[in-house]
């Protein structure tokens, strides 16, 4: 390939992809909105000034302009995540719950979306290739978590029972959270946070055996989903 033919090339891929990131800026804006679900490929394609036939160019239908959109939202909550935190267990498991809590309150615009792209019926029709890239996004996630609180239980920090018990509590409490910060924002939402994890921190530390009331035995907990 010469070089004027490199160029070509080059910049093609620089307008595909300046097109696709305008596709999607489009669709996040026309998704934040009440009519969401009634949104055209068409109407999509009119505002960002292209053909209809253009936007199949990018994305197979309306569901994958959903699945990339909830995809690129958990891969910046994965980068927001991996940041180095510092100081104790407790310290670092704060830190996680605050910097996903303070990334869903400064991400409204994904609420409708990312909610729907929780469903399982939604899951079930994605492309095996979207659906390993959702586990995959998850799994990361769920790994952060889940070495803090290993950290936690081997310096003595956490005294918790590996029961599902546990398990669904904190998942719930966690997704619980998040949901209301979307769907009910709060006049104080700094110290509506600060109260969830404290909770959360307060039942990693003294988590008791249902049966005799003294402190369980350390065990890893099984790994807590990140999705509801």
């Amino acid at each position: 390939m010469d070089i004027a033919s490199a160029a070509s090339c080059s910049r093609k891929a620089r307008d595909f992809n300046h097109r696709e990131k305008e596709i999607l800026k489009v669709a996040l804006e026309r998704f934040s909105n009440d009519d969401w679900e009634a949104v055209t490929i068409a109407q999509l394609a009119r505002t960002v000034g292209i053909a209809k036939g253009t936007v199949y160019l990018h994305f197979n239908s309306k569901h994958e302009i959903y699945a990339t959109l909830a995809l690129n939202f958990y891969q910046s909550l994965n980068d927001a995540l991996a940041a180095p935190c510092r100081g104790t267990s407790t310290a670092h498991f704060r830190q996680l719950i605050h910097r996903a809590f303070s990334y869903y309150r400064q991400m409204p615009c994904y609420r409708r979306v990312v909610q729907y792209c929780q469903r399982a019926d939604f899951r079930s029709h994605l492309s095996a290739d979207l659906q390993q890239q959702f586990d995959k996004q998850e799994q990361h996630i769920n790994r952060i978590f889940c070495q803090v609180v290993d950290r936690g239980i081997d310096d003595g920090s956490f005294n918790i029972v590996a029961d599902d018990a546990l398990r669904i509590g904190l998942q719930c409490t966690f997704h619980g959270a998040l949901n209301r910060i979307w769907n009910c924002p709060q006049s104080s939402p700094q110290q509506y946070i600060d109260s969830v994890t404290e909770f959360m921190l307060l039942t990693l530390r003294n988590n008791r055996s249902a049966h005799t009331g003294r402190p369980a035995a350390t065990r890893r907990l099984p790994p807590l989903e990140t999705q509801p």
